[in-house]
């Protein structure tokens, strides 16, 4: 292979890389001068808002003192952050597979909770199945005897979740219907007045 043949080569090879090595360059500079543009918007935002004592001003309107001008600095920086990994990615043509991938996340991470949220709800209504067996009733004294101690009280509510029991001292506890299902009840039913 002589020196003609190996200039062909490197050129060839040169214009097969320059294509997607200028698309990647592009894309860099976008994010690079984006990142920029979010850092001077934030420092002139900083000033400005000082200036204007943005957050006194919010405060006197809404009563409520807060950071407000660090939340709304924040807001407009990362809408700008944002856009600027939008454009970059889709100079990269990227956009639809990241959008995918992300909304294919959040479906995931969607699943996993709904999961996990059964998994804590199947259990406490088929406890409340069991004490309505029990034949337990809003404003029964009870007494629970239980793995987290004794706790006496007047059954206020029985929810698809929890059971709330009141103690004469005001003190309220929320029982899992399936913790409740499986402890101990000594229970005496108080004569509704007619």
């Amino acid at each position: 292979m002589g020196l003609p043949e190996l200039l062909l080569f490197a050129d060839a090879s040169f214009q097969r890389i320059s294509g997607p090595l200028n698309v990647v360059v592009v894309a860099l500079v976008i994010l690079l001068f984006g990142f920029i543009i979010g850092k001077i918007v934030d420092r002139i935002l900083r000033r400005f808002f000082a200036d204007i004592r943005f957050d006194e001003v919010i405060t006197r309107w809404r009563g409520v003192k807060r950071n407000y001008a660090r939340a709304s600095r924040h807001a407009v920086v990362r809408t700008i952050y944002a856009a600027t990994i939008i454009l970059a990615l889709q100079w990269l043509s990227l956009l639809l597979y990241v959008a995918y991938a992300l909304l294919a996340i959040v479906a995931l991470v969607a699943v996993v909770s709904s999961a996990f949220w059964l998994r804590d709800l199947m259990p406490n209504i088929s406890g409340r199945v069991r004490l309505q067996e029990r034949r337990l009733r809003e404003g029964d004294e009870v007494t629970i005897v239980g793995k987290t101690g004794v706790i006496s009280g007047t059954v206020r509510r029985i929810g698809a979740m929890s059971t709330r029991v009141s103690r004469q001292n005001g003190d309220i506890f929320f029982i899992p219907n399936a913790t409740l299902a499986q402890d101990r009840i000594v229970q005496r039913r108080i004569p509704k007045s007619t």
